[in-house]
């Protein structure tokens, strides 16, 4: 991610052309842990602002979009044009207000384990952890063994142990290797750094 100063030296950019900056919000309690300053300092840089109701907040699904009144009544009316309107979606904002109150105090905690897990990863070799260290509670991990290979070792792994180790398993631009993503939450709390460089292992050893 960019710097404080870097973000706000972009925003200034789009601002002096006369357009509005908007800011996809998704992963914005992750993104807190990095700026270390508080929310509404952080969105108040942009004009308008979308927050996911089930990445962090772990929703069901569905999405918040902060900003002026004025705008917020257009964007109203151009999500009923475009079929966006559900009804009854009070279930939606439920699900996910069950962590808006608890989340933010323990971002940073998730951070810091990613920062650990990380580290051991690289300290380890066999896999490659980046960015180093991670800027977020989220980071890529890379393998040498090919998409292929990988999943079907987390299959088995998951079939025996019932660990999942990731959402998806993504080629990489060289041949023969592969990456997936962390992203660092309660369940991942679980295990230590030394826990997951021995999954890792598990994982390249299958994947042969």
């Amino acid at each position: 991610m960019p710097t404080w100063d870097e973000l706000g030296e972009q925003v200034a950019l789009v601002h002096a052309t006369g357009a509005a900056a908007h800011l996809d919000g998704a992963r914005l309690w992750e993104a807190q842990t990095y700026y270390r300053r508080p929310f509404d300092e952080i969105a108040a840089l942009f004009d308008t602002v979308y927050v996911s109701l089930y990445k962090s907040l772990q929703g069901v699904r569905g999405a918040v979009l902060a900003s002026d009144a004025a705008t917020v009544e257009v964007a109203r009316v151009w999500r009923q044009r475009l079929g966006g309107g559900i009804r009854d979606a009070w279930p939606l904002a439920l699900a996910a207000l069950v962590h808006l109150d608890t989340l933010a105090e323990k971002m940073p905690a998730y951070r810091e384990h990613a920062i650990a897990i990380a580290a051991a990863i690289n300290a380890d070799g066999a896999a490659r952890a980046h960015p180093d260290p991670p800027q977020t509670p989220m980071f890529h991990v890379h393998l040498p063994a090919g998409r292929h290979a990988v999943e079907r070792a987390g299959q088995e792994i998951l079939a025996e142990h019932g660990i999942q180790l990731w959402g998806r398993v993504r080629s990489a631009s060289e041949p023969g290797r592969s990456a997936f993503e962390v992203s660092v939450g309660e369940n991942a709390m679980e295990f230590t750094p030394d826990e997951v460089v021995g999954l890792i292992h598990d994982v390249l050893a299958r994947a042969r």
